[in-house]
């Protein structure tokens, strides 16, 4: 952090910034060419960066220049510009050409359990047209190991209620859609559906099949990985295999805010028995 000046947040204006102060954070964004506010409180007695009270809203034309003026009298009192690439925990999923997570994979019911490592790479970012409406997207994939294989990349963006599911792309299909997949911030308990998406080994087409129900079961989850400790979001869904096979399979995701997803366990559903499991080795977030 460093202090700043009126020129350096006139800069900001058009873009992103944030204002924070030993308890207190501001920031403005733009989404849509509408610009947003996000106002914090700080709980340091944890972590700096822990937040203990966020709010967000609509930043009015009529009300621009208010809080132009009452950041202008935080910086006075003693308020600092804080870059927008500084870990402020503000994604679940940080998107950016260029971050990666590795993984280990891991079958504790298979007679050799480790199953090497996967990569999972932002590698472009796109535009998609929904609806008339265009927006940004990133592209990751994850090794492939066929060579018959299409390559295929999923697209997805960080937007207002959390990270979005955007579709996908590959050399024999392109597929958009605009679905919240995973919410941040929430609360434990909050639930909502979101299309399925896959991609055929068949047919090399994208398709959406059932609707999952995605449930928050944890805000402050602490894990431990190979890559290091994590506080986190824990999402829950369920996978049925047809109305005719009677088992199920549930789903756990572990996202850090700010990190991404650090671990992923399918359980049986019947006796929750872990069947596999992706595992945090590694990871590359580019600043």
């Amino acid at each position: 952090m460093r202090p700043t000046t009126f020129a350096k947040i006139i800069c900001f204006l058009s873009d992103e910034f944030y204002i924070r102060s030993p308890l207190l954070a501001f920031r403005i964004f733009q989404n849509n060419s509408v610009h947003y506010f996000e106002f914090s409180i700080i709980d340091r007695r944890a972590n700096p960066n822990n937040l203990f009270y966020k709010n967000r809203g609509f930043l009015m034309r009529s009300t621009y220049l208010s809080f132009v003026s009452i950041f202008l009298i935080l910086l006075i009192s003693g308020c600092y510009i804080v870059e927008p690439d500084e870990p402020f925990n503000d994604v679940l999923h940080p998107l950016a050409v260029g971050n990666w997570w590795e993984y280990e994979i891991l079958r504790p019911q298979w007679s050799n359990p480790n199953q090497g490592t996967v990569r999972e790479t932002v590698t472009e970012k796109l535009e998609a047209d929904i609806n008339g409406i265009v927006y940004p997207v990133w592209g990751w994939n994850a090794e492939i190991d066929s060579e018959d294989f299409p390559q295929y990349k999923w697209l997805a963006r960080n937007g207002d209620e959390g990270l979005y599911l955007m579709g996908g792309i590959a050399e024999t299909d392109t597929f958009f859609m605009n679905e919240l997949q995973y919410k941040y911030p929430a609360e434990v308990g909050e639930s909502w559906e979101v299309p399925q998406l896959s991609f055929s080994r068949t047919d090399y087409r994208f398709y959406s099949s059932d609707t999952l129900s995605i449930t928050l079961i944890d805000i402050n989850r602490r894990v431990e990985t190979p890559a290091g400790n994590f506080s986190c979001y824990v999402y829950n869904f369920q996978v049925s295999m047809g109305d005719d096979v009677a088992e199920s399979f549930d789903y756990y995701l572990f996202y850090s805010p700010g990190i991404g997803l650090v671990i992923q366990e399918e359980r049986g559903s019947r006796d929750q028995r872990i069947l596999s499991k992706l595992l945090l080795i590694d990871y590359n977030i580019v600043k």
